[in-house]
């Protein structure tokens, strides 16, 4: 049986599992809307958004407090990033 602490844990992640599929439904229109910025998404709802973290973080603080540690945050691309692989030669 779990513990009583445990089910706002559950909750917590069950939205933030929301909350990220919300983003990944949403990726093309994020993508129009907020290309190369970061969005923080709580409760399937975009509630910030910025090209740096750190302001990002510091505007939602604010608002969500001490649950601002369990909000849904993903990078939105305008463009997949190109990977590129070197190989190693002393592997060669």
């Amino acid at each position: 049986m779990p513990l009583l602490e445990d089910a706002p844990l559950e909750s917590e992640m069950e939205r933030f599992e929301r909350d990220m599929d919300w983003i990944y439904t949403h990726y093309e229109t994020l993508k129009r809307e907020y290309p190369n910025e970061f969005v923080a998404v709580f409760n399937q709802t975009v509630v910030a958004h910025s090209s740096d973290i750190q302001s990002l973080i510091a505007s939602v603080q604010p608002r969500l407090g001490q649950q601002v540690g369990n909000i849904a945050i993903k990078f939105i691309y305008a463009e997949p990033p190109a990977i590129v692989l070197i190989p190693n030669e002393d592997r060669v």
